[in-house]
């Protein structure tokens, strides 16, 4: 009971908990008469009272029933957990979460908590899973793993469609240990062109390779490629191993568009040309580091452009080897001489036969 005059205002404070869900309560207000029933025949008489009911509706705090509470990721290799990069704040917007497991981690475990509460639902790579259970991941044979872990919260009252937050768990190996071990090859297909290994300080390379800077987490190869194509579209293929038997990831970046293509392991991808050089990178993706290696493309001279010494005469192209009428460089020059011109033949060489009536000179 609580005293009351009209003169005063009525004042009552009712409780509705610390709930994260929604809150739904009826709250039973009574106004009666202080005097209650009196006389004999009391026990005949209705209270002189009116009962009001409230219904209060608090919202779910939505925020927190899609945020996750913590996240843990240990190597089952070691048994130890492994600390992101990035530590993890449950307060904090989703986002991405790098991980480093050792190079020898053939499985490790995440486990997400999502909150505990009616509506909530969690979900690996978008399957369903109960709600706070962890995930093993099978990392042997690769370098790289992304899961991607949901909290997802559905009340048609409140949303019209389910509200959720997805973090995105990126675990790679720690390899710069084990850098010798990968390796990689860039090829032009011989009807389109040819590709040569070089060092990197190679002046093709140094010429605007070394004004590229250099991300965190990549290593640049000792070698580089400079290739010649003389297609507009030429087709490349690259190849990369490891000494683990893992397979890396490679993509060719143009370094001055940013446009990437993604190379597959030994298959042949189109590249398109134009007359002016064209620098790229060659990336071998392997967990925690990529390697670069320095690609310079350029289209050359042909042989036939160029003046041959006057006992020799342009080599015949071949339609299988694009390489045999490159030049080295954009122009033909007397470098080129040894490999685009060759001795004249002699008439007495020639086997055919004169018409009739005359003879070999």
């Amino acid at each position: 009971d609580v005293p009351y005059t009209p003169l005063d205002g009525l004042s009552v404070e009712i409780q509705l908990g610390q709930h994260v869900g929604p809150v739904e309560k009826d709250v039973h207000i009574k106004v009666a008469d202080p005097k209650g029933k009196q006389g004999l025949l009391s026990f005949m008489l209705s209270e002189n009272a009116h009962e009001y009911v409230l219904h209060v509706s608090k919202p779910p705090r939505l925020n927190y029933l899609i945020s996750a509470q913590n996240i843990v990721v240990k190597d089952e290799t070691t048994g130890e957990e492994v600390v992101a990069k990035m530590p993890f704040d449950p307060k904090a917007p989703a986002g991405t979460y790098s991980y480093t497991v050792g190079a020898e981690t053939k499985s490790f475990t995440i486990k997400v908590e999502c909150p505990q509460e009616d509506g909530v639902v969690q979900m690996y790579d978008g399957s369903l899973a109960p709600v706070g259970s962890a995930k093993t991941v099978d990392f042997s044979g690769t370098y790289e793993s992304t899961t991607h872990v949901t909290c997802e919260y559905s009340n048609p009252k409140w949303s019209s469609q389910p509200v959720q937050r997805t973090y995105v768990l990126q675990v790679g190996k720690h390899l710069k240990a084990l850098t010798q071990s990968i390796s990689a090859q860039l090829m032009a297909l011989p009807e389109f062109g040819v590709c040569d290994p070089v060092d990197k300080n190679n002046a093709d390379i140094k010429a605007h390779h070394y004004s590229v800077s250099q991300s965190f987490g990549e290593l640049v190869a000792t070698s580089a490629f400079v290739c010649r194509a003389d297609r507009a579209q030429s087709m490349f293929v690259a190849t990369f191993s490891s000494a683990d038997g893992a397979q890396p990831k490679a993509s060719l970046a143009n370094t001055e568009t940013g446009r990437e293509i993604v190379m597959p392991n030994a298959m042949p991808e189109e590249v398109g040309m134009t007359q002016d050089r064209q620098y790229y990178t060659l990336r071998i993706d392997a967990g925690d580091l990529t390697i670069v290696y320095p690609v310079v493309i350029l289209w050359p001279g042909r042989c036939n452009t160029l003046t041959c010494p006057s006992d020799q005469a342009v080599k015949r192209e071949d339609p299988f080897s694009a390489k045999v009428h490159m030049c080295l460089q954009e122009k033909c020059s007397d470098q080129d001489a040894d490999h685009c011109c060759g001795d004249r033949a002699f008439c007495s060489s020639y086997s055919q036969g004169c018409p009739a009536g005359k003879s070999v000179r």
